[in-house]
């Protein structure tokens, strides 16, 4: 636009002059910068046309992208699974209005059940505590059995608050020979090759002497190459048995109300009420 209107400066400039200079000069610079600025009109007008073009072409994207979106939802929402579309169309008219129920045989002896409600508000974590841990009607032998018998996971379990020590500090000299002494990944396989006396030589002469014991590093932590489907189903197997051995530690301190408790406080009732059975 500076362009264009300085071109119609120098053409006033131009007629201006016309009548003191010579006439046919400044015909021909008037013809000139009238040709130029002929061009510039030009110039401008396709450039605003274009503009227009690109703004309705986004435009009509936007529409585009917008019905795309809510035809995506409205799809959710709609549809149903084949299997149910399936199973819709293949009952009866009668049995999806009235479906029938089978007919129980009516029983002469009470319901008894030794299940305990479950507290939802012990759950802390994102994993649920399988509903099968209490069973409706536990062996009056030792109902510990089916306890211990569980496969169970570390998240089972929570730290015991009303422990002694819940947390971890520098302990040296004559108290450090105090704490329970435990192996390493590195000295396991020279404990294990004492049998049933490694546990009394690990509280004897292990350097390893803590309260809590220490999280380890998962398998295959350090690693940074890529390896093969036989290499990580081996360090899957092996972190299974690492996390099975920790659940089966932290089962064993639950049971006496040591460092870890029963996440349910159900569970933790019942195995409460058994030891003091046992103790009285």
């Amino acid at each position: 636009m500076n362009q264009l209107d300085e071109a119609v400066r120098l053409i006033a400039q131009a007629k201006k002059e016309l009548c003191e200079a010579d006439p046919e000069h400044l015909r021909k610079r008037i013809r000139q910068l009238e040709s130029e600025n002929h061009a510039l009109r030009q110039t401008v007008k396709i450039l605003s046309d274009k503009r227009s073009q690109d703004r309705e072409r986004v435009r009509q994207w936007e529409t585009a992208f917008s019905q795309s979106e809510s035809a995506k939802k409205h799809q959710k929402t709609t549809q149903l699974p084949s299997d149910s579309l399936t199973q819709l169309a293949s009952e009866p008219q009668a049995e999806q209005d009235d479906p029938k129920l089978p007919d129980l045989p009516p029983s002469s002896q009470p319901i008894v059940t030794a299940s305990l409600p479950l507290n939802s508000d012990d759950v802390l974590s994102d994993e649920p505590l399988d509903d099968s841990i209490l069973e409706s009607s536990p062996t009056e032998d030792d109902p510990l059995k089916h306890i211990i018998a569980r496969e169970w996971h570390p998240s089972d379990f929570v730290v015991n608050p009303n422990y002694g020590k819940a947390y971890t500090e520098v302990v040296r000299g004559n108290q450090r020979q105090c704490l329970h002494g435990n192996d390493c990944e590195d000295c396991a396989k020279f404990y294990a090759l004492l049998g049933n006396g490694g546990n009394a030589l690990i509280q004897m002469a292990s350097r390893h002497r803590e309260d809590w014991r220490r999280q380890e590093t998962p398998p295959g932590f350090w690693r940074s190459e890529f390896v093969d489907t036989q290499h990580q189903a081996q360090e899957k197997s092996d972190l299974a048995t690492k996390r099975a051995v920790e659940a089966n530690r932290r089962l064993e301190e639950a049971l006496v109300n040591g460092q870890y408790l029963f996440r349910d406080r159900a569970l933790r009732e019942m195995v409460n009420g058994l030891r003091k059975k046992k103790i009285c």
